[in-house]
């Protein structure tokens, strides 16, 4: 692996992590600069997610160092809290907050480092629109998307009855009695 050079914005030294007798990440050496994309891309049980864990604060390293700002945040025994280091992870499982509104998971992060509301609004509607989700801003996770809603003033026709007026719509119970003439 390359070194990483001294003045990163977020340096991996040597990198390990170990379970027991079976090495999930080996010696991995990275740098970013500040504003630098990157993803980590492998097959299953390579060590992305340990590497993302231990990065987020989650996992202290077996070996090696994980420097922010030239300044150590994770080393053997000794890590940064996660709520110190003012980054955020989103799991692989999407674990979303379902009482929470799409902009209010977004933004949770900025709340929790306590930015003003207004500032929270304007970032969180940025990265909505960068990725072309600001009409669903208000919108919460278990909510069809709006062209999959179903209303709800149309009785659905059973198939089996041939179009007639068999529906699907729950009776009230007298609508099930059998009309008499005369009654």
């Amino acid at each position: 692996m390359v070194a990483a050079p001294a003045a990163s914005k977020l340096a991996l030294r040597e990198l390990t992590c170990r379970f027991g007798t079976v090495t999930a990440v080996d010696r991995a050496t990275l740098a970013l600069a500040r504003g630098e994309f990157v993803s980590l891309l492998g097959p299953s049980g390579c060590g992305k997610t340990t590497t993302l864990r231990m990065i987020a604060g989650f996992l202290d390293p077996t070996e090696g160092t994980i420097e922010l700002d030239g300044r150590v945040i994770s080393a053997p025994g000794r890590s940064l809290p996660p709520e110190k280091r003012g980054m955020s992870m989103i799991f692989q499982s999407y674990a979303i907050w379902p009482n929470m509104t799409v902009a209010e998971n977004v933004g949770f992060g900025l709340e929790v480092r306590r930015l003003p509301r207004a500032e929270i609004r304007d970032k969180v509607d940025r990265i909505l629109d960068v990725v072309r989700m600001r009409a669903l801003r208000d919108r919460y996770p278990a909510e069809p998307p709006p062209a999959r809603r179903v209303p709800h003033h149309h009785g659905l026709r059973d198939p089996r009855s041939g179009g007639s007026h068999g529906d699907l719509r729950p009776h009230r119970r007298d609508e099930r009695r059998p009309h008499r003439a005369g009654r």
